[in-house]
């Protein structure tokens, strides 16, 4: 099924240029086409009118703590890391709702391993992560 946003600003860093109130096609959660209206009729089709909005590419944090967070350093290199773990999921995700699909993750006391952590999260009835797990 292929979403269609109307009336989207999109900011096209390559040619430094925001190009305005144009559709974005998006099939199978990649976009499929930019540029000009959306077809009509509603055959598997969804409509969302975007005016005004703006598009950006995602954006890096190249410095972040992502298991970072608590008062005290000297906690965090104590703690479990299923619980540095499971705030460093957190903390993703409130990246990504501000626009921040890439980090580079510097200088934490252990390894993060996200996919463990969301196991044992989910194990304790913990629902951190929107969608599958």
């Amino acid at each position: 099924m292929t979403t269609y946003f109307t009336g989207v600003n999109v900011v096209d860093v390559r040619r430094r240029d925001v190009v305005s109130a144009t559709t974005i096609a998006i099939d199978e959660g990649r976009i499929a086409a930019t540029g000009g209206a959306a077809p009509r009729g509603a055959d598997g089709r969804t409509v969302i009118d975007m005016a005004g909005a703006f598009v950006v590419p995602g954006l890096w944090n190249v410095h972040t703590h992502m298991g970072g967070g608590t008062p005290s350093i000297l906690r965090e290199r104590h703690e479990p890391e299923a619980e540095r773990t499971i705030r460093a999921g957190r903390n993703l995700l409130s990246a990504l709702a501000r626009g921040v699909t890439g980090v580079r993750n510097v200088l934490e006391p252990a390894a993060i391993d996200l996919i463990s952590g969301f196991r044992i999260a989910r194990e304790a009835g913990v629902k951190i992560v929107v969608g599958p797990m």
